[in-house]
């Protein structure tokens, strides 16, 4: 983090990401195609694991943020589908407008307003 911000500057936000511990289990008897009503012992060790590293890895960023100046924080609750959060992902930070300069004799409104379409963005053509 401090290489990173030393070569490209302080990062404008930071995305935290949380859930709820029903829902890993759930999400990883379901990846790992655990069939039974509870989870063993190694399995519940390899999500306490994950939660250690997790928490290791939090509080790493949190001196590094010391040092440099904390970002505007951004927390986004996963428990719902994957389809929920990445729509509400997209809404916080696809880029909903960009303007394009080109020469007016460049043939490219058409692949341009085609890209605009297929990642939901409005593309405007200013000469």
């Amino acid at each position: 983090m401090l290489w990173f911000s030393g070569a490209f500057g302080n990062p404008s936000f930071h995305l935290s990401l949380i859930v709820d511990k029903a829902i890993i289990e759930e999400r990883y008897k379901k990846k790992n195609e655990v069939e039974a009503e509870e989870l063993n012992e190694d399995q519940q060790a390899e999500i306490k694991a994950g939660e250690k590293a997790a928490d290791a890895e939090a509080k790493s960023y949190a001196l590094a943020y010391a040092q440099i100046g904390e970002p505007r924080m951004i927390t986004v609750n996963t428990d719902a589908s994957l389809e929920s959060t990445l729509e509400r992902l997209r809404s916080d930070f696809c880029a909903k407008i960009i303007l394009v300069n080109h020469e007016n004799k460049l043939e490219v409104d058409t692949a341009c307003s085609n890209l605009a379409i297929k990642y939901n963005m409005l593309y405007l053509s200013v000469y």
